[in-house]
């Protein structure tokens, strides 16, 4: 279920490494367990949401399915969910119940995180680049995906 924890070898710099540091679960045999670990990725897709958020529960179920289709097997894309939650076991019964297989960011100031970088509200996924730069918000996976695709540099 997502990449593999070997595949962690590089992380954005700039703010998100340091909110990243020390506070990435990832989802096994359905406890969330702390990896600290860093990602390889070019692009990462920072999903902001919470289990108490109707709309963010409703969308887990698609943007679980977008992941499987789209960014499990791409190498330049990796999502992260910045979760709202306040407490570690919240997080967990809904990362378990929706077979989340991102890392998931945990930490209970995350909200002045999300004003900064998504401030219309959750569920709001924000792609960025490794350097920590935002380029595009959505509410759809398949769409960041497809941006970070064009935001290449041509060969």
């Amino acid at each position: 279920m997502g990449k593999p924890l070997s595949e962690w070898s590089s992380m954005p710099s700039g703010p998100l490494a340091e909110e990243m540091k020390g506070q990435t679960y990832m989802l096994e045999d359905g406890k969330l367990k702390k990896k600290d670990g860093k990602l390889n990725a070019k692009y990462f897709i920072l999903y902001f949401s919470a289990s108490w958020c109707g709309p963010c529960c409703r969308n887990a179920p698609h943007s679980v399915e977008s992941y499987n289709k789209v960014v499990k097997e791409n190498p330049d894309v990796e999502v992260i969910m910045c979760n709202l939650d306040q407490n570690l076991e919240a997080a967990q019964k809904w990362a378990a119940a929706n077979n989340m297989p991102w890392p998931v960011l945990l930490r209970k100031d995350l909200t002045e995180m999300a004003k900064k970088v998504a401030p219309r509200g959750i569920p709001t996924m924000v792609l960025m680049d490794k350097d920590g730069k935002a380029l595009q918000s959505s509410q759809n996976m398949e769409q960041l995906v497809k941006a970070a695709g064009s935001s290449r540099p041509s060969r």
